[in-house]
């Protein structure tokens, strides 16, 4: 459901940025379209991530996620890294206020996840 919503306000946004006005648009106007595309994304799926993880796995490699609250406690950050050994191949980074009902069950009382050894 909030991806869809994410997708309609994203729409609305590209509607008004490809829409030629009758006026030219103030910086104040353009900066609160902006706004609302950026706050709008309220939510970190777990498909997402998984499609992520897919993209960059490769054999011999360990995927991993990590939860984090920053100090407000209001922010959740998903950390994700694609580790060989001790090296680092990849890593990515989501913020949002909350994280989807597929996400949250599979982090459950954990703050790490070991996506695959292969």
């Amino acid at each position: 459901m909030e991806v869809l919503v994410v997708i309609a306000i994203l729409a609305v946004i590209i509607g008004l940025i490809v829409h030629k006005p009758r006026r030219e648009p103030t910086a104040a106007e353009k900066f609160g379209a902006v706004l609302v595309g950026i706050l709008t994304v309220a939510v970190i799926v777990w498909n997402e991530i998984e499609m992520w993880f897919e993209t960059h796995r490769a054999p011999g490699t360990l995927g991993e996620m990590v939860r984090k609250k920053l100090d407000a406690g209001e922010v959740t950050v998903v950390d994700c890294n694609i580790r060989q050994g001790r090296t680092t191949l990849h890593t990515k980074s989501w913020q949002s206020r909350n994280l989807d009902p597929e996400l949250e069950r599979r982090f459950g009382d954990s703050d790490r996840i070991v996506m695959y050894s292969s």
